[in-house]
């Protein structure tokens, strides 16, 4: 079960692909600009990256995220916060959806679906979300 976290929490926006640079092959973070020409000249990537998929160019992240701009995926992205109590902390706090982040802020949600692994009180204060909530899910 997934749980609705708000694209205004300063830790999800500080992982976003507009902030930092995520893959290997792209050097610096992505911009929305490069996002926007993507969607009006019509170059989309439909293909689901793979962690094994070193050769993505930062053209081909691009194309991906304009894809999910105009098809909103409905997985949702997959949160670690590691347990800081037993000094367990991810080197990524986000583990998969990066591309469905980044096309979530372009659109201007004001949400996302993320399944949260980790420390569930850690999680709910880390996100601002009520207690309890993450253990429910």
């Amino acid at each position: 079960m997934a749980i609705r976290i708000k694209l205004s929490n300063k830790t999800i926006r500080s992982h976003s692909p507009f902030n930092v640079f995520i893959w290997d092959s792209v050097e610096r973070p992505i911009r929305k600009l490069e996002i926007t020409k993507a969607l009006f000249e019509k170059r989309y990537n439909k293909t689901p990256y793979n962690s094994n998929q070193y050769d993505w160019s930062r053209e081909k992240h691009i194309e991906r995220i304009a894809w999910l701009v105009l098809h909103k995926a409905r997985k949702p992205i997959e949160i670690d916060v590691g347990i800081p109590s037993m000094e367990f902390c991810p080197e990524r706090l986000i583990q998969d959806g990066y591309h469905r982040l980044a096309a979530a802020y372009y659109r201007g949600d004001e949400t996302i679906m993320a399944s949260i692994a980790g420390d569930c009180k850690y999680a709910e204060k880390l996100f601002g979300l009520p207690k309890g909530s993450v253990a429910a899910q």
